[in-house]
């Protein structure tokens, strides 16, 4: 690939390895067929870096793979928490409905168990929500009128009637989703 980027004028650094590495390899096989003149010059044989190199920045190549492959599958669990159903409140009748389709303003009911939709704010009910996946705290946080829920955390007990205050990107949930993402495509200043 690195005489490739440098045959279409595009540079990488894997063309600085592919020119180092090809230099010092023919450097040595020029040498060897020169020690028959002179011994000395088995000291400027240079077979192992350019080895020791190649096998460095594949080992670095590899290890950058592992950790997209793992950023990739966090966002993946991330992603699964948002439930693909939801409860929907209407005139007093409720209706199971896609997550995608509640607007602001809706009402949705989260019984014991079930996951929060989107983020809102606490209606009516009380109950206690495991926001583990969120803050890291192991305890279930209690809820009751006015406060504010996080699409994704379980509810764990009660009963929680919800109105739904943020959709879509402006979700807790999608924005860490997106910073996860962010920082995955940014090189470090370094």
């Amino acid at each position: 690939s690195g005489f490739y980027s440098l045959i279409h004028w595009n540079p990488n650094m894997d063309t600085l390895v592919a020119v180092s590495c090809t230099a010092s390899f023919i450097y040595s096989l020029t040498t060897v067929f020169l020690l028959s003149d002179n011994h000395e010059l088995i000291h400027n044989l240079y077979f192992e870096s350019a080895a020791i190199v190649i096998t460095l920045v594949l080992l670095g190549k590899h290890l950058e793979a592992n950790s997209k492959e793992k950023t990739k599958s966090a966002i993946t669990k991330l992603i699964e928490l948002t439930p693909e159903t939801a409860i929907l409140i209407r005139e007093d009748r409720q209706w199971e409905v896609p997550t995608e389709t509640l607007k602001k303003g809706d009402l949705v009911l989260v019984k014991s168990g079930a996951k929060v939709p989107l983020d809102g704010t606490v209606a009516k009910g009380e109950g206690s929500v495991n926001e583990a996946m969120l803050t890291g705290e192991s305890m279930p946080v209690e809820k009751s009128v006015g406060s504010e829920a996080i699409g994704g955390s379980i509810l764990v007990s009660g009963a929680l009637f919800i109105e739904i205050t943020r959709i879509g990107e402006e979700t807790t949930l999608s924005k860490i989703i997106k910073f996860i993402e962010d920082a995955q495509g940014k090189k470090a200043p370094i």
